[in-house]
């Protein structure tokens, strides 16, 4: 039961962390600047370690590519 509770988790987080990086991306932030506002984002909100901040930032990548491929 604990890896369900760990996995709904780590999908609201990823979700709350795409619908920063659409906001940003709206506005006209940089890429680049998105994904420094998303690693403070982790790091400051959820204290994760560098490398579930990298694998959050990795998904939320992901997800905007596929977003953006069925938009086109």
């Amino acid at each position: 039961m604990a890896d369900y509770a760990q996995t709904w988790r780590r999908e609201l987080r990823i979700h709350e962390l795409v619908e920063i990086a659409k906001k940003e991306i709206e506005i006209g932030t940089e890429i680049n600047k998105i994904y420094e506002i998303l690693d403070d984002v982790i790091y400051t909100k959820w204290r994760s370690i560098p490398t579930t901040r990298r694998a959050y930032i990795e998904s939320v990548k992901k997800n905007l590519i596929n977003q953006y491929m069925i938009a086109v």
